[in-house]
């Protein structure tokens, strides 16, 4: 069980789905490579899901800028009807025929409208200035993001170099300990 959490922990630092699968080698080389630290961090920099999504809110907030101060801006709206009818009269000629006369009836009907933002003054500057802060709060997120992903990663890759180098001390303990048993074993066998 604690396996699997490390594993799920692993794949959230490395900026992995869930459901990918990460097999851990039982054995290790002799030569243990560790990747650059720095290639980590800007791995994790583009794939990691809470920095898109803190680059999605920075995105969405600097859109609400760009409306707010749009407000500013004269409104113009309009509208077009078409309002098409058939007419079709019966006439009788002389009492001999009679024929149909048809004809079409199109009335064509626009609307223009603008709208100025005159007395909206205070409304529109209170509105560009949260705007603002929201801009500021979004983009001050995604730093904190980016710094909170780039020490996280630099810790994941300091805990592998020192794992690492533990791994080193405990073959050189290895070896100590096997030429201890065979100077041991030899006095025995003396």
């Amino acid at each position: 069980y604690q396996i699997e959490i490390q594993r799920s922990i692993l794949k959230q630092i490395l900026g992995l789905k869930p459901d990918t699968r990460l097999e851990i080698e039982g054995l290790l080389d002799e030569n243990i490579a560790i990747p650059d630290s720095a290639a980590s961090v800007e791995k994790a920099l583009k794939t990691r899901p809470e920095l898109s999504r803190a680059g999605a809110a920075e995105r969405a907030a600097r859109a609400g800028l760009f409306g707010a101060r749009a407000r500013r801006f004269p409104l113009v709206t309009g509208g077009l009807s078409v309002d098409r009818s058939k007419n079709t009269n019966r006439l009788e000629q002389l009492g001999v025929a009679e024929f149909d006369d048809t004809h079409y009836a199109t009335v064509w009907q626009g609307q223009v409208r603008l709208s100025l933002p005159i007395f909206d003054g205070f409304a529109l500057e209170g509105g560009m200035r949260s705007a603002k802060g929201a801009l500021l709060e979004a983009e001050a997120q995604r730093r904190q993001r980016e710094l909170d992903v780039g020490v996280e990663v630099q810790q994941a890759w300091l805990s592998l170099r020192e794992a690492v180098e533990r791994i080193d001390v405990a073959k050189e303990g290895l070896a100590s300990a096997e030429e201890d048993y065979k100077f041991s074993k030899g006095r025995y066998d003396l």
